[in-house]
């Protein structure tokens, strides 16, 4: 299942990944469509998502395992402020045996404290 928000501290962001088989893959969080340089009033803030940190992974078969994903020197300067973000996260996941991988991608919030979840549901991988 892909997560619905994700924990900032320090210069590394929490979340948790469960597979229902062996699996591995990469995780990569990115600013929605330029977020933060709009909002700065940059040029060129429109051009595409920034990406502010990526980490590789191997999970067992139907465990979570909690992930810590290192921001880029980008995603440091970039997130020093702010309290709540929300961003994109892309799985590219390669499940035991299968020859190609496959990409999940969602929208979650990245904050410093656990929120409310509320009517948020998480993604179902397989």
């Amino acid at each position: 299942m892909l997560p619905v928000y994700a924990l900032l501290s320090g210069g590394v962001v929490t979340t948790t990944l469960e597979c229902h088989k062996r699996c591995t893959g990469t995780v990569t969080l990115s600013l929605i469509g330029g977020h933060l340089a709009a909002a700065a009033g940059r040029a060129g803030a429109a051009r595409g998502a920034t990406v502010l940190g990526r980490l590789a992974f191997a999970l067992p078969a139907n465990k979570r395992k909690a992930l810590r994903i290192p921001l880029n020197p980008t995603g440091r300067r970039r997130l020093k402020k702010v309290k709540a973000l929300p961003v994109r996260m892309t799985v590219a996941l390669k499940l035991a045996h299968a020859k190609k991988a496959t990409s999940y991608s969602q929208t979650i919030l990245l904050t410093k404290r656990k929120p409310s979840v509320g009517k948020l549901k998480p993604k179902k991988v397989p």
